[in-house]
This record gives structure tokens, sequence and C-alpha cells, in this order.
């Protein structure tokens, strides 16, 4: 018995040998791919973002790392380290990343419009956190915003309608360098005004001081910006007077010398309006805005005689 053991035994051997049997392999690990440390950032309130590290594959190239970082951020947690938060998880998704020089143009796929963002707060924090973690990378300074393929990024939340068309930088969206509301609108050739950042505007310690602030930035802004933004309001003869609100209405009263208003045209006169009504109604609470001329009085604008009988609104204006 011993002996037809063993001559069992010695014949798999041989089997084996002739390659006539599996051999027995001990299982590998695979190898490890190599990866590198960037950071992505988290949203604070009132608070500069928080960043946190992310690993991702070693050897992209930067318009790759910052995609990288974006898709990091859509599956990332909600909430992350001291108090921070992440709106990216429900928004928008990228869909490309262009990198020329120091601008990162980041495009978002918005179906219908929809960029996930409920409110202001939601639409601060998704900026804050979108160019602060493409601007990790060093060579990147400014990040424009795009949409569905190389549109102006709209963006449309509960309370506000924001265009984008100049680059953002940190200083532009981190809430230590600007407070809320800081800015005037741009009327434009096509599509809505658009939101740009002017010195003094939203300065004051009550809504009729802050709105009077951001009338005046417009009076003395550039009376172009970008490609198509322009401004209305620079040149026109008309200067504000006097800003009363009551409930959700304010009066933006102007001080007309001999009713001409110094600004003609149709297009001219419908930026006019665009340009007041969204800079007046950037004031939290301020929904409808009345435009009156010479002590309260009806205005009339223009050559074609523009009577302004009633408030406006936003969505009025662009025809919700």
């Amino acid at each position: 018995m011993r002996r037809l053991i063993a001559s069992i035994a010695t014949a798999g051997v041989a089997l084996a040998a002739c390659g006539d049997a599996t051999p027995i392999t001990t299982p590998t690990s695979p190898p490890t791919r190599a990866t590198e440390r960037v950071q992505i950032f988290y949203a604070r309130a009132d608070e500069v973002p928080v960043a946190t590290a992310l690993e991702i594959p070693a050897g992209m190239n930067v318009d790759q790392r910052i995609r990288a970082r974006l898709v990091g951020l859509s599956t990332a947690p909600w909430l992350g380290p001291q108090g921070s938060f992440n709106v990216l998880r429900d928004a928008a998704r990228i869909a490309g990343v262009s990198v020329t020089g120091a601008v990162a143009a980041l495009d978002f796929a918005a179906p219908e419009g929809d960029w996930g963002l409920p409110g202001r707060t939601a639409l601060r924090a998704f900026t804050q956190q979108v160019v602060f973690s493409a601007t990790d990378e060093k060579s990147v300074s400014e990040v424009r915003l795009t949409q569905d393929g190389g549109n102006d990024a709209v963006i449309v939340t509960s309370d506000a309608i924001i265009s984008y068309r100049t680059t953002l930088t940190r200083e532009m969206v981190a809430p230590y360098a600007r407070q809320d509301h800081t800015v005037a609108y741009y009327a434009r050739d096509q599509g809505g005004p658009v939101a740009m950042f002017l010195p003094g505007a939203g300065a004051g310690t009550t809504a009729e001081e802050r709105i009077s602030s951001r009338l005046v930035a417009l009076e003395n802004g550039p009376a172009h910006a970008g490609a198509d933004a322009f401004n209305v309001v620079a040149p026109m003869k008309a200067h504000l007077q006097q800003v009363t609100i009551a409930d959700d209405l304010v009066t933006i009263d102007f001080r007309v010398p001999a009713d001409d208003w110094g600004v003609n045209g149709s297009a001219s006169l419908r930026a006019l309006v665009q340009q007041l009504v969204f800079t007046a109604s950037e004031e939290p609470g301020i929904v409808r805005v009345l435009i009156t001329q010479n002590g309260g009085r009806q205005a009339v604008i223009g050559g074609e005689g523009l009577v302004i009988d009633r408030a406006q609104t936003r969505l009025g204006l662009l025809g919700g």
C-alpha cells in the first residue's frame, strides 16, 4: 500500500512537470497606482472656505487635475471639517475644463438651466468651492463659468438671477473680501443684465443707503465691460436724487434737468430700465422698483416718451 501511494505521488509530480496538471500559484497583489495629493474646498457660512485633501492619479495635466477636483467634490460627503458643507454634491456636474494661461474655463452641464442651487446662499457657496478648488493649481488665478458647451453661465435661484460674463477670483467670491450684494448690473444686447462688482456698490448701514450706493456706482462706472456688457446710466444726464422704501417696493427718484434724461433709442431705454430695476432690487427684501423724476413725478424717458407708470420687477422685465 505504501509503495502504491508513493507511486501515485511520484506520478503526480511527473505530470505536473510535463505540464499536464495545473500548478498551484500564490496570489499576488496588483501593482499600486501612483497618486498625488491636491486640495478641494468646502464652503462655510460667512467664513473663508476650508481645504481638505484629495488623492488623485499622478501624471495628470492641469486641466485633468482641476476636473478631478470637481468630480471629487461631486461625490464627496455633504458635511466637511470645521462646520463646512459641500453644495457641489447636489449641483450641476462639471462637463469640461480648459485652461489658457491663468484662466480656467469650467463648463457645467445644466440641463434646462437647472444648476441645482436653490438660493443665493447655495450659489455663493458654489462659486467659492469652484473658484478656490480650481485655483489650487498654482498656475491658475481666474475662473470663467460657462454652461452646456461654452454658453454664458446664467444661474437662476429662488432669489437671484446672475449672469457670469467676467472671470472670477478668490478675492471676488470670498466673503472676507466682498460682502454679499456688492454688485450693480450692466445691460447686454442679448440676454439678461449681468452682475458687475463696482467700487462703492452696496456700502451703507441702511437699505436706502446701500441701494443709493449701487445706483451711484453705476453713474460713476465705466461705459463698457467685457465683450458686450454696457452701462447706459453712466453717460445719461439724470442723476439719482432720493431712495425711499415701503415694504418690498423701492422708489428711486432722479433729478432730470429740463426733463431730459439724455437717453434715446428703444434699445438704450430698455437697457436703462433693466439696469435700474436689477440694481435697485439687489437689496434683500426688495422685489418691486418704481422709477420717478424730479420729486416723485411720473418718469417720461427719451424722445420716444417711455412712460414709467408702475413698479417693475426682474421677472417682469425678463418675461417671467
